[in-house]
């Protein structure tokens, strides 16, 4: 088991809410192969400083791989990767999504996946690139567990649907 702790960043949240202030944070993770760790990394100081957006946080992580269908360590093990981007203002919103885009490329050049379980921006074309191994088997199961379709989620529709 592994998880990733942000109370930092929800006191701060909590504290500027208490005085008016809105903040907002984007946490992208990424699992990533042990021998594609450094290039990744290198690929990320190259994209943030081209768009002009720069992480608050960077935390790694070893994650064993596992057999759980829509997970980014699904028969990959490698390091999961996160990059916090805090108290953004709509102005630098979309500099930083550009950036994230951009990174989701290099992750997949580099053999990993963007976790589902954080902040997602990415492409349907990305999404389905990173988790091919699972479109048939989530279909089957979807169609075995859920027949007449009452079952519904927006993000995975537009993702895999």
């Amino acid at each position: 088991g592994y998880t990733f702790c942000m109370e930092a960043n929800e006191r701060a949240r909590t504290f500027a809410d208490a005085v008016g202030v809105r903040m907002r944070s984007i946490q992208p993770s990424y699992v990533v192969p042990t021998e594609s760790l450094l290039v990744f990394l290198r690929d990320a100081a190259r994209i943030f400083p081209a768009h002009d957006v720069y992480p608050a946080l960077l935390d790694a992580l070893y994650v064993p791989a596992n057999d759980f269908l829509l997970s980014a360590a699904n028969g990959l093990s490698g390091f999961c990767v996160s990059f916090t981007f805090a108290g953004i203002l709509e102005h630098r919103y979309e500099r930083i999504r550009r950036a994230i885009l951009e990174l989701n490329d290099a992750c997949i050049a580099a053999g990993g996946r963007l976790s589902l379980v954080k902040d997602v921006h990415a492409s349907k074309a990305q999404i389905r690139t990173m988790y091919a191994h699972a479109l048939d088997p989530l279909r089957a199961l979807k169609a075995r567990l859920d027949p007449t379709g009452v079952l519904v989620n927006d993000f995975f529709t537009r993702s895999f649907g």
